[in-house]
């Protein structure tokens, strides 16, 4: 979604909560900002921790989270790489012993009477073979890349990127320590994609409330104050009604949140109720 198809989409939100504002009544409540998703990091490969994020860091996609000891991993592409340079080096000098070949042979096929068939038939032997050495080398090339490729994808292994933006929720490790892969946790993230606040309303309103409604938020303990005015939408509202207290819960998706907004926040919650059914 483009930031103009987003900055239109909040406004219509804020349009249409205003439109119910003034011809109904409000419900309000008040809720903690969470995450709708969460995903545990573990190691991938087996070596101690070189390098983790901080508890309580916000990341960015793609960001590296953990870094498992890879001084072997650094060392193979180095060798790769060098395996790679010096492949191509002999490819680039194939190439032009080959080009030089077939100058001669051109010439040689210039002169005509002037020269011997033996000497062109050499000629055109030195063409065939610097050919087949020009694909002998382009193979040798494509082989050292093919294990750059391996040596690269096995250094990756040995990081751990944040799939999405969020937050390291708990640090379970520290530096140094060693994981069992694919079975210790080390971190839990959680995702600011996906941000909710789920608010306790009075039975009285339960039926006037509708998955889809526009919501107004207003979260008062992010830095800089109120951000009034923050738009959301019902995403659920549970069926199971709380005798005891009376209450009913609604999920509501939070749309366009500030950076500055953390998980945590504490939020208002205004919902527009629909007419009571006569």
């Amino acid at each position: 979604m483009t930031m103009r198809a987003l900055g239109y989409g909040v406004i219509m939100l804020v349009l249409c909560l205003a439109g119910r504002a003034e011809t109904g009544e409000l419900a309000v409540g008040e809720a903690v900002v969470r995450s709708d998703e969460q995903s545990t990091v573990k190691s991938k490969v087996a070596g101690p921790i070189r390098w983790l994020m901080a508890e309580g860091s916000v990341v960015r996609r793609r960001e590296v989270l953990v870094e498992i000891a890879n001084d072997v991993e650094r060392a193979q592409i180095e060798a790769a790489q060098a395996a790679v340079a010096a492949a191509q080096a002999e490819l680039a000098a194939a190439q032009f012993n080959l080009e030089v070949a077939q100058r001669e042979l051109a010439r040689n096929l210039d002169l005509g009477d002037l020269i011997t068939g033996r000497e062109l038939d050499l000629s055109r032997d030195a063409v065939r073979r610097g050919a087949v050495d020009v694909q002998d080398k382009s193979a040798q090339v494509a082989r050292a890349q093919g294990q750059l490729a391996v040596a690269q994808a096995n250094l990756e292994q040995t990081y751990y990127r944040a799939p999405y933006d969020g937050l390291i929720a708990r640090r379970y490790l520290q530096i140094g320590d060693t994981p069992m892969p694919g079975e210790t946790v080390i971190l839990d993230l959680l995702s600011r994609e996906r941000l909710y606040a789920e608010v306790a309303l009075p039975l009285a309103h339960f039926g006037r409330v509708h998955k889809g409604m526009a919501v107004q938020l207003e979260l008062h303990d992010a830095p800089g104050g109120v951000h009034p005015h923050l738009p959301g939408v019902v995403q659920f509202v549970y069926p199971e009604l709380d005798t005891t207290t009376r209450t009913f819960r609604v999920k509501v998706a939070l749309v366009a949140v500030p950076a500055s907004v953390a998980l945590g926040s504490f939020v208002k919650v205004i919902i527009p109720l629909s007419p009571v059914r006569q």
